[in-house]
């Protein structure tokens, strides 16, 4: 047991604050954002990206779930 503990492999984690991706205002029921986004610089260095995300939220009278998918 101590050897498996000591011969685990890492482990890496993100604490992502979430509270402001909830919609108060949504209805009961299924919702979803879609955010598209990108980032074009010229200059003594070349800058090209694009990022987007997009959160569902399904809402009940007692629970509501939270979904993100993020890229860039």
């Amino acid at each position: 047991m101590l050897a498996g503990l000591l011969l685990a492999g890492s482990a890496s984690a993100q604490i992502v604050n979430v509270q402001a991706l909830f919609d108060e205002k949504a209805e009961l029921g299924p919702a979803a954002a879609i955010e598209l986004g990108g980032d074009w610089r010229t200059g003594s260095t070349q800058l090209f990206s694009v990022r987007g995300s997009l959160v569902g939220q399904l809402r009940s009278e007692r629970n509501v779930w939270l979904g993100v998918i993020r890229g860039e």
